[in-house]
């Protein structure tokens, strides 16, 4: 009888163990499915479907706008072009988005400045630069100096700005750095509305009915397209300015005066040059009696005149006394 009991709860047992087991293989599909797909966006139309027409138009136009106002940032090499939320602030794409003009200027002390030149331009093609202005000349003490002005991409500028300081003694060094991301944003919010005018202009001018109205549109659609180039000729100077850095660097070297060769034996030049030292010395000779002649008049004056009144007032001889009486005689 107890044999029995045992095997019926053994088997009872069993049979649950079994039903538990079939239970759980059944919803582990379901909680895989259910964790592998994020739930719906609330608003948000299902998947599959398309967007409605008016909401693809304001996305677009939104991504118009934002690529318009600012240089799109560089897109990482896995191809994802998606910036999660979390990484909006990351400062290296910040930068990335930003439009900084770098600049710099350099003197720098070299024993041959010439040759200092071509390794510059060297340096300059290596990092797929170039030179756009170079001046030679050399002063009244012999000194030699070439002045470049060379253009890099902003991205090897400081590349080329640490490869100067092996070049020689850098007596002089100044960087600069502009940010003009405002100015290009203004730019484009500017530019929009500039065109948006015209096109009101031109519509304008199709509904004209006189010359005079003719006329009047055509010269404000004129104007508005003066200041859209103006507008478009200042952002493609700024790109330019962001996309190439711009060094000046001066190089100079110390020398000898240099002599003057002696032409030939004239005695025209001869009495020319005599008469012209001449006149010097008497150039000399007055500014020396004019500036000590003329403060020293309260003291020469006076006695000049004292002297010519002596003259003209001469005191009176005075006789010798009388020789005393000889002695009586005895």
């Amino acid at each position: 009888m107890k044999r029995t009991a045992v095997a019926l709860v053994l088997v009872l047992l069993l049979l649950a163990v079994v039903v538990v087991g079939l239970s759980c293989a059944k919803l582990a599909p379901e909680s895989s499915r259910t964790l592998g797909a994020a739930p719906p966006t609330p608003g948000a139309p299902p998947a599959g479907s398309a967007a409605p027409e008016g909401l693809a138009l304001e996305a677009k136009a939104g991504r118009m706008a934002a690529d318009s106002a600012m240089p799109a940032p560089s897109v990482p090499s896995g191809g994802a072009s998606a910036t999660p939320a979390e990484n909006q602030l990351d400062p290296f794409k910040v930068r990335a988005q930003q439009m900084i003009i770098y600049t710099a200027d350099f003197t720098i002390k070299v024993e041959k400045a010439a040759e200092a030149a071509d390794k510059l331009r060297a340096l300059a093609e290596k990092n797929a630069g170039f030179v756009s202005g170079l001046t030679k000349n050399v002063d009244d003490s012999g000194t030699t100096r070439v002045t470049m002005t060379v253009r890099v991409p902003s991205e090897k500028f400081m590349d080329v700005v640490s490869g100067l300081e092996g070049f020689g003694k850098v007596d002089e060094e100044r960087l600069e750095t502009e940010n003009v991301t405002e100015e290009w944003v203004d730019l484009n919010a500017r530019l929009g509305i500039k065109h948006l005018r015209k096109a009101q202009l031109e519509a304008l001018l199709k509904r004209a009915n006189s010359v005079e109205e003719i006329d009047q549109r055509q010269q404000q659609i004129n104007a508005v397209q003066e200041e859209i180039e103006r507008i478009q000729g200042r952002q493609r100077l700024l790109q330019n300015q962001v996309a190439l850095s711009t060094l000046d660097v001066t190089f100079y070297e110390k020398g000898l005066a240099p002599l003057d060769k002696p032409g030939p034996y004239s005695p025209k030049d001869v009495v020319i040059r005599a008469w012209y030292s001449l006149l010097a010395v008497l150039r000399v000779l007055f500014a020396i009696l004019v500036y000590v002649g003329l403060p020293g008049m309260v003291i020469w004056v006076p006695l000049l005149l004292w002297h010519l009144w002596r003259r003209s007032h001469p005191k009176p001889k005075r006789l010798p006394p009388a020789p005393p009486a000889p002695p009586p005689a005895e």
